[in-house]
């Protein structure tokens, strides 16, 4: 029997290794091909195109539907050096990053690259990788325990996507109270990426407020999160959409409120990610450090995410964000037994829950 499982585990072994270096190899090929084509990925493209107007043609700037500038323009101020003068070692980077950090969340177990929201964001060039440590800390986190003074640099991270990082600033700024460094740290952070936007444009956060409401209902008429289940979504008023959020919001809540008691940062996470209007299907990669130590969960979330890849293939339509998050909150709501652990700190205790 001992023989026979030293060989299962050789075999699997085997099949992971196999397995990665043909799944690592799909954007490998996409990034050298991009690299000797001088073609960018689409997304990526777009961004960085507005982040040269606003740092070196700021006059050309403006927040339009035009332009698609949904960004803060702490994120134009931050990567804009970096794309011009180091472009193809930063793109690099910026493609294969979120690959790596997969790996590394899941321990080099190659199926984790199957989620389908990383392949959406290395398709699209996209960024939402760079909240992923700012979920992990919010997984990780044991009331009362001490926080070092460089987590509050992690959460300032979270200026370059605030309506990603949001939820994770509500957990931890509550939980945190009591010890000021971290929150020192946190302030001065968002001070650090603030400053060169304001200094290029003192007027940029006014023009980014106003110009949010168009660009957020724009992308509610696409129909991301909660927002796919409503059928005819165009042309629907926002205080409408909003509403729809709430109320979806608010059954969610009460659902794993019912089934589960107290609610976990991984509860309010997935409420925040079905619920959102302006949530895109690369943004679920956040639900990572979530996943990759449950293994029924990572499961779940790997079938949604091929049927999700199945219907848009079908019908042409995008509902990745609301599929995998319902799947998820269903297979939440379903079990009620085992607490939470965290796939990168599996010794430690279970999370404290809320009060």
């Amino acid at each position: 029997m001992a023989r026979l499982r030293i060989r299962g585990r050789e075999w699997r072994r085997w099949l992971n290794l196999i397995l990665l270096v043909a799944l690592v190899s799909i954007p490998l090929a996409y990034v050298s091909v991009a690299l000797a084509t001088g073609e960018r990925a689409f997304d990526y493209g777009k961004m960085m195109y507005a982040a040269n107007l606003y740092c070196y043609d700021n006059p050309a700037f403006s927040y339009t539907l035009r332009l698609e500038t949904w960004y803060p323009a702490t994120y134009y101020t931050t990567f804009c050096w970096p794309h011009r003068h180091i472009e193809p070692l930063f793109y690099v980077v910026w493609m294969l990053a979120p690959v790596g950090i997969t790996l590394w969340l899941a321990r080099g177990r190659a199926l984790a690259l199957t989620f389908a929201p990383l392949g959406d964001m290395v398709l699209l060039g996209q960024n939402t990788w760079m909240m992923i440590p700012l979920f992990t800390l919010g997984l990780n986190h044991r009331e009362g325990q001490h926080v070092p003074w460089w987590h509050g640099l992690v959460l300032a991270l979270g200026a370059l996507k605030p309506h990603i990082a949001f939820p994770v600033w509500l957990w931890l700024g509550w939980r945190w109270r009591g010890q000021w460094k971290p929150y020192l740290a946190w302030g001065l952070g968002m001070i650090a990426l603030a400053v060169p936007a304001f200094l290029l444009r003192p007027t940029w956060l006014i023009e980014w407020l106003l110009n949010s409401s168009q660009g957020r209902g724009t992308e509610a008429a696409i129909g991301r999160g909660s927002i796919a289940l409503i059928p005819d979504r165009p042309g629907l008023p926002m205080p409408v959409v909003y509403l729809f959020c709430l109320l979806v919001a608010v059954l969610v809540y009460a659902l794993l409120r019912w089934r589960r008691g107290r609610l976990e940062f991984y509860d309010w996470t997935l409420l925040f990610l079905f619920a959102s209007p302006v949530m895109n299907d690369y943004d679920l990669i956040v639900l990572l450090p979530f996943l990759v130590g449950q293994r029924r969960r990572m499961a779940v979330a790997l079938v949604a995410g091929i049927a999700a890849w199945a219907f848009a293939f079908a019908t042409g339509r995008w509902s990745m964000s609301v599929m995998i998050t319902l799947a998820l909150i269903v297979e939440r709501a379903w079990r009620r037994d085992a607490p939470d652990r965290s796939g990168l700190d599996r010794a430690a205790a279970a999370p404290a829950p809320v009060h």
